[in-house]
């Protein structure tokens, strides 16, 4: 057996089935599932017991699986967490150059949009130097979105729940006060916050948005 004997963190499971997926397998528990590497050392198979680092699947990053005994892979809780942080930070940095690459474009749509949904835009990229390539194209997709629906066009596909409703508020909000546009809630503020992100209320203390 391979298991590391100091770490209690895991969870035993009976595999029930086993389906070719890509390049590695997809092993089922009855309702549950998760995908093998074909780098495992062993093929899968119905009977065998897979442990789970950290126990139960679900329970976040799963950080070590083992078969029968066999490792296929595993990192300790530290090993984990310094792998995800180094993998943020390569993701972060593509998706700073991906902004950089596409600025101009980013820019020139912007400038198409209603005077309010500019200066919306604006004042966001001022409070946050990070907010465009984390927040920007979100948020450009509802303002560009609104504007369809202000002239009376049907929103477009790629919509989220979110997307939509924000697409329609701040349209909603134009014609009534466009100078409230900007000072409405960030699109995705529900998912990130608003100080993160740069609501009206983070960039004006003690006012409301």
């Amino acid at each position: 057996m391979d298991y590391p004997g100091n770490d209690t963190d895991y969870e035993d499971a009976t595999i029930t089935e086993v389906c070719p997926e890509g390049d590695g397998w997809s092993i089922g528990f009855g309702s549950a599932s998760f995908f093998c590497p074909g780098t495992s050392p062993i093929a899968p198979a119905a009977g065998m017991t897979a442990r789970f680092y950290p126990g139960g699947i679900g329970r976040g990053t799963v950080r070590g699986l083992f078969l029968n005994g066999e490792r296929v892979f595993y990192r300790t809780a530290a090993a984990q967490k310094a792998h995800e942080e180094q993998q943020q930070k390569l993701k972060d940095a593509a998706s700073r150059a991906q902004w950089q690459e596409g600025l101009a474009d980013y820019d020139r749509r912007v400038s198409a949009l209603p005077k309010a949904f500019q200066e919306r835009i604006a004042a966001f990229r001022a409070h946050n130097p990070d907010w465009g390539w984390r927040f920007g194209g979100y948020e450009l997709f509802c303002c560009e979105q609104a504007a369809l629906i202000l002239v009376g066009e049907t929103p477009g596909d790629g919509h989220s729940g979110n997307t939509l409703g924000t697409a329609r508020s701040l349209a909603t909000c134009f014609l009534k006060s466009p100078d409230v546009v900007v000072k409405m809630h960030g699109a995705m503020c529900p998912l990130v916050g608003c100080e993160d992100y740069g609501c009206y209320a983070a960039r004006v203390k003690g006012a409301t948005a």
